[in-house]
Parts: C-alpha cells; structure tokens; sequence
C-alpha cells in the first residue's frame, strides 16, 4: 500500500483500505445471497467472484455481482 514516513498515514490508508475491501466484500456476498435463495446448486453454477490485486498503489477489484444480477432477473 506504500511507504510512509508518519505512522498516524500509514496506519489511516491502511484502515481505510480495509474497510473499502471488506465492505466491498460483504455488500456483494449479502447481494450474492439473495441472488441463491438459498439454493446450493445456483451457487455452485453462480460462483461469486471477487479478486482484488493491488498495482501502483491502486486497489484493482473483479467482481461478477452486476453480471450475475442481470441473468437472475
């Protein structure tokens, strides 16, 4: 996430991109869920991707919830 030379920076970007990540996570994982009803073999078929690289400083995050969200309704 970079070098920093005060700690109070370091230790905010560093919550700061948790907090983006996890949330990003959680939110597409609930929308994921409803999107199952429950039902193993959606799943299955329907994997829910969510890959995060991290280049030049900049979080990259694939996520394929919208897509799944257009086939489903």
């Amino acid at each position: 996430m970079g070098t920093y030379n005060i700690i109070q920076e370091a230790l905010f970007k560093r919550k700061y991109a948790e907090e983006i990540l996890h949330e990003g996570f959680c939110d597409a994982f609930e929308r994921w869920k409803v999107l199952s009803n429950g039902k193993k073999e959606w799943e299955e078929k329907n994997p829910l991707i969510y890959d995060v690289e991290f280049n030049n400083k900049e979080f990259n995050i694939i996520c394929n919830i919208e897509e799944l969200e257009k086939i489903s309704f």
